[in-house]
């Protein structure tokens, strides 16, 4: 069986996920990390370290949990629900 990786299709991955995390810190705004790490039961610090450590124990729950912070916040300000 000769199985080849597409090196490039992982490059693009990896990209894409770096710019999904970049654009939740431009969506974040005071406060969130507290509600982050209240959400999940660790400190704030923890929460903003497992952000930044993709492979941390933490790490997909941290941006779930701040991308539904973020997603609350947009749907109270805009009015719908």
């Amino acid at each position: 069986m000769n199985q080849q990786h597409n090196y490039q299709d992982l490059q693009d991955e990896e990209t894409e996920y770096t710019m999904r995390l970049k654009g939740l810190l431009r969506l974040k705004r005071r406060g969130d990390w507290e509600k982050v790490s209240g959400d999940l039961g660790i400190s704030r610090e923890n929460a903003m370290m497992a952000f930044r450590r993709i492979h941390s124990k933490y790490h997909y729950d941290v941006v779930a949990a701040l991308e539904r912070v973020i997603e609350e916040r947009q749907k109270r300000i805009t009015g719908k629900e």
